[in-house]
């Protein structure tokens, strides 16, 4: 973009004291307090801070949305990082059903109402899966936490735009991983495009660091365009033969070239199997996008099931996502635009619904990946394979990793990781690999 407005949301980020920035009340705000969003005015020219949100450190004063989430999260799942099981669980509860509040919203400050505060400090009665709390419950309070997330970051973008009149947005920050809010930003905001980085999180500031090193501080021009996702490393032909050597448990082919590769994998999906892909650079942010995925038929509805119990080792509950050919994504959802990230949920059209079981949520939604004509060759040529075979060119993905694991990374990960799941073949570019004990198939 040339010009675009900016929305920085997170739980929180760094003190005041490290600021260079300027804006309306930096002056009087203590230097120990810290943000918990940022709003931004950007051109080529330079980038304008129009506000912040700050936090002063006190817990009995909560504010700002990515605090509010974060407590939400907290008061039904143990631990931290479980936001992606609030968005999967809210499409089954009812957000009317708790009779809370919308969330306090002026301006660019969010505030979170004392019925709110009262109920998410409490952690029993709503702690999915505990003694206490019934599915029922627990959905509800997902689902009007989501819903209050959702009405309050439209009021904060709506606000930005009225200060800007940009005619794009850019969202960052950890709330910026809410797919079902990002989809309505898309919807009911005046902004045209909206683009969100693949990292929007903590992660995704090493990059930042590095883009601003080289332009502000070497002076280097840069115009980084954020085509794709792949910036790990590249796995070596050498490793890959390394980790299979001596694999007296795995059957090891070596097809003819990718076209036969594909044919080999698209046999095997046709057939009820799944597979685990492992090619090229791996993703820099938290969605497998084709490089370390596992990828099944989205046209048995009992494959999720099997995937999210058998294979993941997680809650029953948890969608699973599409990919679809950039070309072919509004035949089959809802959606302006292209998804490369796998960042917006979008309807699955009803008519085609019944027809991709596995990968449709229960509210009818699926958070969809794009795949570009000039993007990943294999995964374009599975897609026009598997449409060839099914009429359908939609295959369901999702990470390859098993229970409270990373992505696997290395060669040596996906072997071992394959050896682990239940996984039908490992597709690991020139090998294909399979089990000579194999897996049952999903029922």
């Amino acid at each position: 973009f040339d010009a675009a407005a900016v929305m920085v949301i997170d739980g929180q980020g760094s003190p005041v004291s490290g600021f260079t920035e300027s804006w309306s009340g930096a002056a009087s705000t203590p230097g120990d307090w810290r943000e918990v969003a940022s709003f931004y005015a950007a051109t080529r020219g330079g980038v304008r801070c129009i506000g912040k949100q700050v936090w002063d450190g006190d817990d009995g004063r909560l504010v700002g949305l990515g605090t509010f989430y974060s407590l939400l999260t907290q008061a039904i799942f143990p631990g931290e990082g479980n936001e992606g099981k609030v968005m999967g669980l809210a499409p089954y509860g009812d957000p009317a059903a708790p009779g809370l509040p919308p969330l306090d919203v002026e301006g660019m400050a969010v505030g979170i109402p004392s019925a709110w505060r009262a109920l998410l400090r409490e952690r029993s009665s709503f702690r999915f899966g505990s003694a206490e709390a019934r599915f029922t419950d627990c959905a509800n309070l997902a689902a009007a936490g989501q819903r209050a997330f959702e009405d309050a970051l439209l009021a904060l973008a709506n606000w930005l735009y009225r200060q800007t009149g940009a005619d794009h947005l850019c969202f960052a920050g950890g709330a910026a991983l809410n797919c079902s809010a990002n989809a309505r930003l898309l919807r009911e905001t005046p902004f045209r495009r909206v683009f969100l980085p693949p990292a929007p999180g903590d992660a995704g500031t090493a990059l930042g660091c590095a883009l601003y090193g080289l332009t502000e501080l070497a002076g280097r021009p840069c115009d980084f365009r954020w085509s794709a996702d792949y910036l790990g490393p590249p796995p070596q032909l050498s490793d890959i033969e390394a980790a299979l050597e001596g694999a007296g448990d795995l059957v090891v082919e070596r097809p003819r070239g990718r076209d036969a590769l594909c044919a080999r994998m698209l046999d095997l999906l046709c057939t009820g199997r799944v597979i685990g892909l492992y090619q090229g650079r791996s993703e820099f942010g938290p969605r497998a996008l084709g490089h370390r995925s596992i990828l099944a038929d989205p046209r048995r509805d009992r494959i999720r099931d099997w995937i999210n119990a058998r294979v993941k080792g997680r809650e029953w509950f948890r969608p699973l996502a599409p990919v679809v050919p950039e070309e072919s994504a509004a035949v089959y959802f809802d959606l302006a635009g292209a998804s490369p990230f796998m960042q917006f949920a979008a309807p699955v059209r009803p008519e085609v619904a019944p027809m991709l079981p596995a990968i449709t949520h229960v509210d009818g939604s699926a958070r969809l990946q794009t795949v570009g004509r000039a993007d990943d060759p294999l995964l374009r040529a599975l897609l026009a394979g598997f449409e060839v075979r099914t009429g359908l060119p939609v295959l369901l993905n999702t990470s390859f990793n098993g229970k409270d694991q990373p992505m696997v990374e290395t060669p040596f990960d996906a072997v071992a990781a394959f050896r682990q799941m239940p996984l039908h073949a490992l597709a690991i570019p020139p090998f294909l690999v399979t089990k000579r004990n194999e897996p049952a198939l999903p029922i």
